[in-house]
């Protein structure tokens, strides 16, 4: 006789129909072959993969395993991936005042990069312009010339006004002094004219800023390495121009811009990587997966296999996820939709929690938290915590009682 299984009414149902859609009709050992007693889904007991092979035919063992892990509530204790890396600023970096650091990512190489980009394309331009245009009054710019103009652009983001030209007003209630002092009006305004970054006439989209994009990607990879907690999230640059991949996004504060994929060290903030949105156009390094996953297999792919401790929302974060970064020895922890259709655990938790309440499952190398906050249960997938409650260091208004959370949730 088979081994009994005790499967949920609606899991036998499926088994049954899977397994006759697979099997010839006419197949009379198909009757003999799956003996299960059915038990309610609270009185379930959750079988391993090898002793549920045992029991069902080969066809329904391969779609159990492949579309729905088997989550239990037998808790073990869970062993992160050690941390191997070497975290700090790189041997060579000798900075001291602000103009260091800036010197440190925009080196004498790229401006001088875009000095001849520039001049290139002014020099197009003025020989296409009618004679009496100003775009003839062009002359060549030096790597000094754009420095300037580089501070000029920090600083109007600093000191506000309603146009460019206001700037360089010499009424004395507006003016600003500095800025006629540095570089001339006409001389500015040809500038940020004719800036440019390539010389490629089909680049289209993010291409035109390939030269700067890549240079910053590499500089912030190899100036500091990041240490053990890191963090990915997306953020939105306030753009409110004309732009293909311009996003809307009424949760931001900007409202309107270019989103931009980030990751940072947990500690100081530091953008050690970052992925610019830009639709199907968007460079991924990975294809496989949902959008969030390719997101951050690209972020990652540099600083696997070193134990970090990566921190996700539920837009990033999956089983499947977890499963690839746990395989190149990367640790996950954050929210995750109680909704997701691949791998997640059905009817979880299976009674409503009251506030304070943890439950929780696992599979393999990652435990599925529920937490019941004030009005809502948080779902968190980590591969780092265990189902942990501490102190959140806050009180309650008005019991005056400490506030206690799951640990994966104050991390």
């Amino acid at each position: 006789m088979a081994r009994k299984c005790y499967l949920s009414e609606k899991e036998y149902a499926r088994l049954i129909n899977d397994q006759i859609s697979d099997t010839d009709e006419s197949d009379d050992s198909f009757s003999k072959e799956l003996e299960c007693d059915i038990f309610s889904a609270s009185d379930m007991d959750i079988l391993s993969e090898t002793e549920l092979a045992e029991c069902l035919p080969s066809t329904c063992h391969r779609r159990m395993s492949q579309d729905a892990p088997f989550w239990t509530r037998a808790l073990d204790e869970l062993y992160p991936n050690i941390f191997i890396g070497a975290p700090g600023t790189n041997s060579i970096v000798n900075a001291q005042k602000e103009i260091d650091f800036f010197n440190i990512f925009f080196d004498d190489n790229l401006l001088n990069a875009i000095v001849e980009e520039t001049n290139s394309f002014a020099q197009n331009t003025q020989t296409s312009a009618p004679s009496t245009s100003k775009s003839t009054k062009f002359s060549d710019l030096s790597i000094a010339d754009i420095k300037v103009f580089f501070a000029m652009i920090i600083l109007m983001g600093i000191i506000k006004k309603p146009s460019l030209k206001m700037y360089f007003i010499t009424n004395e209630v507006f003016a600003t002094p500095f800025f006629n002092r540095v570089m001339h009006r006409n001389r500015f305004l040809h500038i940020l004219k004719c800036l440019h970054f390539t010389s490629d006439a089909n680049a289209k989209k993010l291409q035109k800023l390939g030269l700067i994009v890549e240079n910053l990607k590499n500089k912030f990879t190899s100036t500091y390495i990041s240490k053990e907690n890191i963090c990915i999230d997306e953020s939105l640059f306030s753009w409110k121009g004309r732009l293909g991949f311009r996003q809307y996004i009424p949760s931001k504060r900007s409202h309107y811009g270019i989103k931009i994929f980030k990751l940072c060290e947990s500690i100081i903030g530091y953008v050690w990587n970052f992925l610019i949105y830009c639709g199907k156009d968007t460079d991924m390094s990975s294809s496989d997966g949902c959008y969030g996953e390719r997101v951050v297999k690209t972020l990652m792919s540099d600083l696997c296999e070193k134990g970090y401790n990566v921190y996700l929302d539920c837009f990033f974060n999956s089983p499947s996820l977890a499963e690839y970064l746990h395989s190149v020895k990367t640790n996950v922890c954050g929210t995750v939709l109680k909704t997701r259709k691949k791998k997640m655990p059905k009817n979880f938790p299976e009674t409503k929690l009251k506030k304070g309440e943890l439950d929780a499952v696992q599979h393999d190398n990652m435990n599925i938290i529920a937490f019941k906050e004030k009005k809502k249960d948080v779902f968190m997938l980590t591969s780092i915590h265990g189902p942990e409650i501490s102190k959140s260091g806050r009180e309650d208004r008005v019991t005056g009682e400490e506030i206690l959370k799951a640990q994966c949730i104050l991390d």
